[in-house]
């Protein structure tokens, strides 16, 4: 006869632990204060689930003091518990210090440092971050999940570097999908693993590696349906169980899906004079011809990204410019300035209504980046030296202090 033995909750897993750290008191001679006991069994129930309680707590009670004892400390306190459990998951246990919550007020001012316009995306993102990190977010999914649609080179991955980088410590903290590359029924194995344990899921285990971080889905739409019914699963409860077993909690990560669809329909609503709000209420019906409407209704928001007008082109020329005098000092010790003439002429020949900002890049690297890279070889311009680019009969020139 089988007899199931299940988990003890939370309560009980709390009483044992106050006998059992008498013992462990003794051996380590710290004194272990009840803050400590209930942290270590109320973070043991949520982020070490490859054992059950009562084992998982005292593993990590036992983890904090033997840190502790190296350190010389004699009382173990809820903090110290905490310390270890942020160490071994990587996820932000503490509630927000001052630092980290002066940032998390001021996220638009932080995003539009380099993103231009785009308001409402920059609205949302900030906000859902303050709800994660002020403990008031939606338990059981993700931190928030976003569908962003909108032209190409309007600002959709651009806002998400941006983000990884502010909120989640660097560009690293991304993990990026191109859904073009699991079109067909067999691509769902290299996404989550095959049944037979020979291919291991590029999903899974990128997030059992990084659990708090930002995920995203370029390209959306063009995944197979077998991958976005996936997503419903991860929406809803926030875990995916791969091919071995293995449960990849999504819980503390943000997901961002990005979509071309419908820009066309965008840009025309827009430019007839339709409001935002009233263009997101129109485009969430078309897009259930790419996504289940289930799908759909499981984002946390579904936000239109506007096309961007020369002026904001502009903006962003002279963010690039920015970017590059920085990198050009750090690593040449040249000082690079730019004419208002000059950024406005880059800008120009990088506009494209189609490709957005795309193609300012490459503008960039031609006119700028290449002839400045020549002068460096002839030695016509040498660390130390100054560089001004100046506009003159519609081409750009270079003065050498």
């Amino acid at each position: 006869e089988n007899i199931n033995i299940h988990e003890i909750s939370v309560e009980d897993a709390m009483k044992l632990l106050v006998y059992g750290s008498i013992i462990l008191e003794k051996q380590f001679r710290i004194k272990i204060t009840f803050g400590a006991i209930k942290q270590a069994v109320f973070l043991s129930s949520k982020y070490f689930r490859e054992k059950l309680l009562p084992s998982s707590a005292e593993d990590l009670l036992k983890e904090a003091l033997s840190d502790a004892k190296d350190k010389g400390d004699k009382v173990l306190n809820a903090d110290d518990v905490i310390d270890i459990a942020q160490r071994r998951v990587n996820i932000p246990l503490r509630q927000a210090k001052e630092k980290e919550a002066e940032k998390l007020l001021n996220m638009e001012e932080l995003i539009h440092q380099r993103l231009v316009d785009q308001e409402e995306a920059v609205k949302a993102v900030s906000r859902a971050l303050r709800e994660y990190r002020s403990g008031l977010s939606r338990k059981g999914g993700p931190i928030a999940t976003f569908l962003f649609v909108g032209p190409t080179g309007v600002g959709k991955t651009e806002l998400s570097k941006i983000l990884a980088g502010i909120q989640f410590g660097s560009n690293d903290a991304m993990i990026r999908f191109d859904m073009s590359e699991y079109q067909d029924k067999q691509s769902i194995f290299r996404f989550i693993g095959s049944p037979d344990g020979n291919v291991s899921g590029a999903l899974t285990d990128s997030v059992l590696q990084k659990p708090y971080s930002l995920i995203l889905l370029d390209e959306f739409e063009k995944a197979h349906p077998d991958i976005l019914n996936l997503f419903l699963q991860v929406f809803d409860d926030g875990r995916l169980t791969d091919n071995t077993g293995r449960v990849a909690d999504f819980q503390n990560t943000v997901i961002i899906a990005t979509s071309n669809a419908h820009s066309n329909f965008i840009k025309e609503s827009l430019e007839s004079g339709k409001k935002m709000a009233e263009v997101s209420d129109a485009l969430k019906k078309k897009l259930t011809e790419f996504f289940r409407p289930e799908l759909i209704n499981r984002f946390s928001n579904i936000i239109v990204f506007k096309s961007l007008s020369k002026e904001d082109t502009v903006s962003i020329t002279r963010i690039l410019l920015k970017d590059l005098s920085k990198d050009v000092n750090a690593n040449q010790g040249i000082h690079l300035e730019f004419s208002e003439e000059s950024i406005n002429k880059i800008s120009e020949w990088g506009y494209d209504p189609v490709f957005g900002a795309r193609p300012l890049r490459g503008v960039i690297s031609d006119k700028v980046r290449s002839v400045l890279a020549e002068k460096i070889l002839k030695g016509e311009i040498t660390r130390g030296g100054n560089a001004r680019i100046n506009l003159e009969n519609d081409n750009l020139n270079f003065h050498v202090d």
